[in-house]
């Protein structure tokens, strides 16, 4: 059964992210590790979601900024677990594109998707990382899944 057929956008997308952290073998990998948690998003339409990130130590890069690998694995998992809720498959990544606008030096930090495109094997999303104090966009991206024949595992 899909998490929307019982609950709404926002419930599925916390409890696609609570599994993440509470299953003892996802718990250790690294969607776990980032600790996202769902700001908002469109219950009518399901075309955008957005999530809070806090800073962790062990993602930091030598310079004292968010290390650009973690950067875009928020993005992928920002992206795919809006996209599993919404077409009720798992997306398996296939191409991801960041554009590092500002050094994400800040303590917090607003993750915004778009979805662009669910079709019946692909998928598509944008994703924009805001600095939650300063409201600076930091980070864009474009991402694209190919939807796997098996339900989601969230």
């Amino acid at each position: 059964m899909e998490l929307l057929d019982t609950m709404s956008f926002k419930e599925a997308l916390e409890a696609a992210l609570d599994g993440q952290r509470s299953n003892e073998t996802q718990k250790r990998r690294m969607n776990a590790s980032l600790d996202l948690h769902v700001l908002d998003c469109d219950e009518e339409n399901k075309s955008w979601a957005e999530y809070s990130y806090e800073l962790k130590e062990c993602h930091l890069n030598p310079y004292d900024g968010i290390h650009g690998g973690v950067i875009c694995a928020l993005a992928d998992t920002c992206g795919g677990v809006a996209i599993a809720v919404v077409s009720g498959r798992m997306p398996s990544t296939t191409d991801l594109s960041c554009s590092y606008l500002r050094p994400m030096n800040g303590n917090s930090f607003r993750i915004r998707v778009d979805l662009n495109q669910i079709g019946n094997r692909l998928a598509g999303c944008s994703c924009s990382v805001y600095e939650q104090e300063s409201g600076k966009l930091c980070v864009t991206c474009m991402l694209k899944y190919i939807l796997l024949n098996r339900p989601t595992a969230l």
